[in-house]
């Protein structure tokens, strides 16, 4: 902080950490710092003094609305901008490091927004994006952004040879789209050099990139120690949620770390199936909703009388499917969960390709599975259980039971290729595998405990 406050680019003997960064300052909100000594050292490289402003406006941007492509005082203008509405934003362009902070609703006044049709509760939502509102597209408000506010890098740069580039590396890398950087061995072992001249440990953090490993910083620990090094510390970019020193915006973070998932709901009117079944004598109906693309997206379980605890549950099971489903989570998934879970009633079906049902959720997810699997997820779950060969079942086995589109259904074979050799046997109480029959009572051929007998 000394250093910042001395006008120095650099603090101590650590590399600078990037030609533009942003300071988090302790009362909010960020500064812009952009480093003075890129000017010297093109000049000391030898650059005309008009190629030098344009590598230095590459990296820090123009700062101003005037001749940017798409979004500048003309188009703003005509979404309802008046002049000091643009002038307000002008002023705010210099220090900022998100195009989107220039164009802040609390920023922009009550009055700009009540002209631009904003209400002051759509303006308070997090997600509320100004520019977008107005109608331009990311493409469009990212080449604005890049032009205004500068790429914080050099690589890219006209005029500039890619030979220069290790003289602006830094300690990470510069800007959204910059590679470079200095390895973060190169601190610590100016850190072993300068050691031996003082008494005391060197307060300096090393920085190292967000895609470090665990071994990296092993390996950090290692060399410190074999090199003599005192004290060390390391910090590796975007490991907090939020830090001093940043070559980014913290939404820009956000957007990159948090992947939210997106619940796909079916449309008010869908296709749908209705299947009865019947499970040790309990009658029951399934409907199966569709998506657009045909595949399940929903499913309802009607059992017994409304407020029965069989029909609680299967209602509080049918909603966790479809929301499931929703939310994108595979069938064969949920089919490989819940299937053969054993719970009464249980006991015969009326279905022939599933025979038997330890429960009323094993006999639908098996059912699900059957209808709806695809042939190469079945295919997967089956090679992991090995069951019997199939060329040595019945033909009847090979022959019988099909999906929706009228081809012989893996899953249909194997339910019966299970039954065929396991009937009603219990899972293991040891492993929980499902035990095969051995004379009058079972055996587990996972782990080799049996239900009683020697």
């Amino acid at each position: 902080t000394i250093a910042l406050l001395m006008d120095c680019d650099t603090t101590g003997i650590e590399p600078e950490f990037a030609l533009v960064k942003f300071k988090k300052l302790a009362g909010g909100g960020y500064i812009k710092m952009v480093n003075q000594s890129v000017r010297d050292a093109l000049q000391k490289l030898g650059y005309r003094p008009n190629h030098i402003e344009t590598i230095v406006t590459h990296i820090m941007g123009t700062a101003t609305l005037e001749g940017t492509p798409s979004i500048n005082p003309e188009s703003l203008k005509y979404k309802g901008f008046t002049d000091e509405d643009i002038a307000r934003v002008e002023e705010m362009l210099p220090s900022a490091f998100d195009l989107n902070l220039a164009f802040a609703p609390g920023f922009l006044g009550e009055e700009c927004l009540e002209r631009l049709g904003i209400s002051a509760d759509k303006a308070a939502s997090p997600d509320f994006n100004l520019l977008t509102y107005l109608g331009f597209n990311p493409s469009e408000i990212a080449a604005a952004e890049e032009t205004i506010c500068g790429t914080g890098t050099v690589e890219g740069a006209p005029h500039l040879s890619s030979q220069h580039y290790p003289v602006f590396d830094c300690a990470v890398p510069s800007g959204k789209h910059g590679t470079r950087f200095i390895h973060y061995m190169g601190p610590l072992k100016l850190m072993a050099a300068v050691q031996p001249f003082i008494s005391g440990a060197i307060s300096k953090t090393v920085n190292i990139p967000r895609e470090a490993a665990v071994d990296d910083i092993k390996d950090l620990y290692v060399e410190a120690w074999r090199l003599g090094v005192k004290c060390l510390a390391i910090y590796r970019d975007g490991s907090k949620g939020s830090q001093p020193l940043s070559t980014r915006s913290q939404q820009d973070g956000q957007s990159e770390e948090r992947h939210r998932p997106i619940r796909k709901r079916l449309q008010d009117t869908r296709r749908s199936i209705t299947h009865k079944f019947s499970v040790g004598g309990h009658e029951g109906y399934m409907h199966v909703g569709f998506f657009e693309d045909g595949t399940p997206g929903e499913v309802f379980l009607t059992m017994s009388k409304m407020g029965s605890t069989i029909s609680g549950l299967m209602d509080s099971i049918a909603i966790l499917i479809s929301v499931a489903l929703q939310y994108g989570v595979p069938l064969a998934s949920l089919v490989d969960k819940f299937s053969h879970v054993r719970f009464e009633p249980s006991g015969f079906t009326q279905d022939p390709d599933i025979p038997m049902a330890k429960s009323f959720v094993d006999y639908v997810f098996r059912w699900l599975g059957k209808e709806f699997v695809p042939k190469e997820a079945t295919e997967e779950t089956a090679g992991v259980l090995e069951l019997d060969d199939p060329t040595a079942l019945p033909e009847e086995i090979h022959t019988h039971g099909h999906g929706n589109n009228g081809d012989t259904n893996p899953w249909a074979d194997r339910e019966r290729q299970m039954t065929r050799r396991y009937g009603d046997a219990p899972p293991c109480h040891e492993c929980g595998t499902i035990m095969i029959r051995s004379g009058i009572c079972y055996r587990c051929t996972n782990c080799g405990a049996t239900s009683g007998c020697s």
